[in-house]
């Protein structure tokens, strides 16, 4: 191997540790939030469930669909994921019925 060849490798498996610590940092926190809002272990389980296959499910159709077309570039399909992953809230954050941009009752 060359040095090019392990620097791109050092550098690949530094990315992919990040990535994996920051997944970890961002599943705990999630277990923990959801059962501050009342979820039971269970439930939790199938929503973190549900999460990781929708990723996986729009991982795999994003890049098929950012590497065929021309048009769709790397960085619109990041800033169009930024955007519905980080949906503003409307109304009161004290009232109990308020609502995110998505449409999902937030307790």
């Amino acid at each position: 191997m060359n040095k090019q060849s392990i620097n791109l490798n050092i550098r690949y498996s530094l990315y992919q540790f990040g990535y994996w610590v920051d997944y970890l940092i961002i599943a705990s926190f999630g277990a923990v939030l959801l059962k501050a809002r009342g979820f039971e272990p269970g439930e939790i389980g199938y929503v973190t469930t549900i999460g990781t296959i929708l990723t996986i499910v729009l991982q795999i159709g994003l890049s098929s669909l950012a590497d065929s077309s021309g048009h769709i570039t790397v960085q619109k399909t990041i800033e169009a994921l930024k955007n519905i992953a980080l949906p503003t809230e409307r109304g009161d954050p004290y009232d109990e019925n308020r609502r995110s941009a998505a449409g999902v009752y937030l307790s």
